[in-house]
């Protein structure tokens, strides 16, 4: 038996190193790992002395009970008791009998077991993972089939009844499910002796805790493969070295490059070496991490950057000096600008715990958006209130469980934003593929006008004066910020490796003197939404010339 907490000397950074990196192998050989998800202190069934005594309570306790009702459509779940209103609209109501059920439930989908970053390789690596609460007990296979059938209902035939839920557990419910899926997913990747890419992982378990922000990076490298021999635990090593060289490889992997620098952990800090550097350690919510899986879904619908081939170079200074000197080094790209923001709405959603947060954000990006509503009290469908619409949901909408984008068909759900935001309560006639389109657009953004009437909406971080462009190579578009940065200071300059001179042992020991700087700074605020520039458009319009510059 293996307890990684005790068997690893937490305190021997070189120890820890070696064995933190033998993880994977440690799990794979495992034929099972037993998953502790608590007891009820005091209460805890192993003190029951008699058999029937313990049969009685497991069978009026399990934690786990609720999970095998996932097979069932929600409304006939015997717990819950029905009642009509609002027009026959179906709304339920829990009883006692269902709040212990409910609970009882909790107990497990709430563990701390489910937020730890170091949990998932133990998971997923192993034959058989064994979660355990008390003396009740199921695999996480049977789990993760069992939230699949509830995926099926909730997405499907259910939709509807799930929304009348208690928002709580509908919230909880939901979360689960989401999480629950992607280790499903990841599952089926190692069953078919493939592996998950490092951006999949960062993803799929970036808001996951750890003690050491470094074991965002390293927790997961028994899952990745061939990617984690060039990513190797140092303890030693900087947050800063770190984060550098994990964001190097996702640039690297096949299915990186820019795509990767997606995301709201990028941006202009002291913590980091540069701004496309990824902020591994920035703190998300399980809601921020559903709508963000949601939208990234979402972004291979775009083609911002045509078929322009993928540009992306890394270039550093010379001589180096102490880590918390910034911009030594550097992200070489070609793109466009497309535009220069001028008003960034002040309103965001950061956690959309309710339906009615979303409503405010909308209210108040209509405002910045100057909607016509006389026009759209007419009848009139302009084509400025057309392209408010598209930019406040981000030209997409969720149906039958899948992104994609819109079409003429979804303009009747502008009637119903309207109709919404004039109501001071959430009608019950709102479906559930309208909450989850305007929940997946609010995630983390707000609305943003440019300089030449264009709207898009964009980080919170954004502000007046940032530049709207469109990278070769990226789905979608990026804010960038310019900054001046004087090169007279050599530690400033930046080049290519090809640049330098180096001797027999690779150490860079001069510069050769045919090489000229490229001017041209920015530092990247994020991706973005920018509506009419999502499919190519700026790569044929003259107006927009080609332009090679550093992300610093």
């Amino acid at each position: 038996m293996v307890n990684v907490q005790i068997c690893i000397n937490q305190q021997d950074t070189a120890v820890k190193s070696v064995q933190v990196a033998l993880m994977g192998d440690v799990y794979r050989q495992c034929s099972r790992v037993l998953i502790w998800l608590g007891c009820d202190a005091g209460k805890c069934n192993f003190h029951c002395q008699d058999e029937d005594e313990r049969n009685t309570a497991q069978e009026r306790h399990d934690p786990f009970a609720l999970i095998h009702l996932f097979e069932e459509h929600i409304s006939e779940w015997q717990y819950l008791v029905r009642r009509h209103e609002h027009e026959d609209t179906l709304v339920f109501e829990s009883n006692i009998a269902f709040d212990g059920f409910w609970k009882r439930h909790l107990k497990v989908s709430e563990s701390p077991w489910w937020t730890r970053m170091w949990t998932v390789q133990e998971a997923l690596l192993t034959s058989v993972a064994l979660l355990i609460y008390d003396t009740w007990s199921m695999t996480l296979q049977e789990l993760l089939h069992h939230n699949e059938s509830f995926g099926a209902h909730i997405e499907g035939c259910c939709a509807d009844v799930f929304l009348r839920l208690p928002e709580q557990m509908s919230t909880v419910l939901s979360t689960r499910h989401v999480e629950f899926g992607q280790l499903r997913i990841n599952l089926k990747i190692l069953a078919d002796h493939n592996r998950p890419s490092l951006e999949m992982c960062r993803s799929f378990y970036g808001h996951r805790q750890c003690r050491d922000p470094r074991d965002k990076i390293y927790g997961v490298l028994g899952l990745i493969g061939h990617w984690s021999g060039k990513i190797v635990p140092d303890y030693s090593a900087s947050l800063q070295r770190v984060f550098y060289r994990a964001t190097r490889e996702l640039l690297d992997e096949p299915q990186g490059g820019l795509q990767s620098l997606r995301g709201f952990q990028y941006g202009p800090s002291t913590n980091k070496w540069a701004s496309w550097v990824r902020d591994f350690d920035r703190q998300w919510t399980q809601y921020d991490y559903q709508g963000i899986s949601v939208k990234f879904s979402i972004d291979h619908m775009f083609n911002a950057g045509g078929s322009a081939s993928l540009d992306h170079e890394k270039w550093f200074s010379w001589p180096c000096l102490p880590e918390n000197f910034p911009n030594q080094v550097a992200l070489a790209v070609a793109g466009r600008c497309i535009g220069v923001t001028k008003t960034i709405c002040p309103v965001s959603c950061p956690s959309g715990e309710s339906i009615a947060i979303e409503s405010s954000v909308f209210k108040a990006w209509i405002e910045v958006a100057d909607f016509d509503f006389e026009a759209h009290a007419a009848g009139l469908r302009t084509q400025k209130n057309e392209q408010i619409w598209r930019t406040m949901v981000g030209d997409s909408t969720c149906a039958d469980g899948r992104a994609r984008r819109l079409d003429s068909g979804d303009m009747a759900f502008l009637d119903t934003l309207i109709s919404w935001l004039e109501c001071r309560e959430m009608p019950y006639d709102l479906s559930p593929r309208f909450i989850r389109t305007i929940t997946t657009a609010t995630t983390l953004r707000t609305y943003f006008r440019t300089h030449d009437r264009g709207h898009g909406l964009c980080y919170p971080t954004c502000r007046p004066g940032d530049q709207v462009w469109v990278l070769h190579g990226a789905t979608v578009p990026f804010v960038l910020r310019p900054i001046q940065i004087d090169t007279s200071i050599e530690a400033n300059v930046l080049r290519p490796a090809e640049a330098y001179i180096r001797d027999r042992d690779g150490c860079t020991v001069g510069v050769k003197e045919e090489f000229e700087p490229r001017t041209g700074h920015y530092q990247l605020i994020g991706d973005c939404y920018y509506d009419g520039f999502m499919d190519g458009q700026a790569l044929d319009d003259q107006k927009y010339p080609p332009q090679s510059i550093l992300l610093v």
